[in-house]
């Protein structure tokens, strides 16, 4: 019930209008009743009768080719409803190098912990190299029952679980 209360609906749906994804027609429509629309989702959830509306898959070449799977507007309303609640677990167990999704870092606080680094490896060390890797469909090839296995580990709620599960079962792309 937490997970579909006022507050953290509220919370959630605003972090979905944060940036230029609010002008785009799912966003704009979504607004047009938006609290019969949030009423919906949370209903839904509640009943356990949500289900994705799917995906949307698009391409960029910046800085690589990728391909994106972009869930409908109103399903990351619901993802950001999970988010809210799960990191307030999750979040104290990474290492404090972690930036990505976190509270109070991002891509500006990560930069510069990396020069802090490389500034602090530069006093030890006549050479000191920076490696940047990204593993090719990291994502798709961890195997959903594992996943699903670690999260049953951590979360006891059994709703909370199913409406994980629904959202991992319903993404797209291969798994390895």
């Amino acid at each position: 019930d937490y997970i579909t209360s006022p507050e953290i609906l509220e919370i959630a749906y605003h972090q979905t209008q944060k940036g230029s994804p609010k002008h785009k027609r799912p966003a704009v429509r979504f607004r047009m009743d938006e609290a019969a629309n949030l009423k919906e989702i949370s209903e839904a959830v509640k009943q356990h009768s949500w289900k994705p509306k799917g995906y949307y898959k698009f391409e960029i070449h910046d800085p690589k080719h990728r391909v994106i799977f972009a869930p409908a507007y109103e399903d990351k309303i619901v993802h950001h409803l999970l988010y809210q609640v799960l990191r307030e677990f999750y979040e104290p167990k990474f290492i404090y190098d972690s930036f990505s999704c976190i509270r109070n870092k991002g891509n500006q606080r990560a930069v510069a912990r990396l020069q802090q680094h490389y500034k602090n490896a530069s006093k030890s060390y006549e050479e000191v190299h920076l490696v940047k890797i990204d593993i090719k469909k990291f994502f798709h090839t961890i195997p959903r029952e594992i996943l699903k296995q670690v999260y049953a580990q951590d979360i006891k709620c059994l709703r909370t679980l199913n409406l994980l599960y629904t959202i991992i079962d319903s993404s797209p792309g291969e798994i390895g």
